[in-house]
């Protein structure tokens, strides 16, 4: 069963299967395409799971609408660590983090 956190990160980021290329499409427009604590999960969950798999040679990244991607979206964890949620807060800029180095370390070829 398909929680409804999982439905929202699907539906940010998208997955097209094109042979050996996954092209992956960040899809918050109205956001800019700016990385939420799903999506971030999402990312991490698909870049690592194509990391193992030999079929996969390239990935591609892409934004949907005018940007490709604002960067992490900050507003909802400052949000609680204000609010005393301070767990949530680190847990995703330790995320954004673990997405970032994943990125800078992926041992196969990726476009942004």
């Amino acid at each position: 069963m398909t929680t409804a956190v999982e439905m929202a990160s699907h539906s940010q980021v998208l997955v097209e299967d094109k042979s050996s290329v996954r092209i992956l499409p960040l899809n918050r427009p109205k956001q800019m395409n700016s990385l939420c604590s799903n999506m971030i999960t999402r990312l991490l969950q698909l870049f690592l799971a194509y990391e193992e798999d030999p079929n996969v040679k390239l990935l591609i990244l892409k934004g949907q609408g005018k940007a490709f991607c604002a960067g992490g979206d900050v507003r909802p964890a400052i949000r609680d660590i204000v609010q005393g949620k301070w767990r949530l807060g680190a847990d995703f800029f330790s995320y954004q983090y673990t997405l970032n180095y994943v990125l800078a370390t992926y041992s196969k070829i990726q476009l942004c």
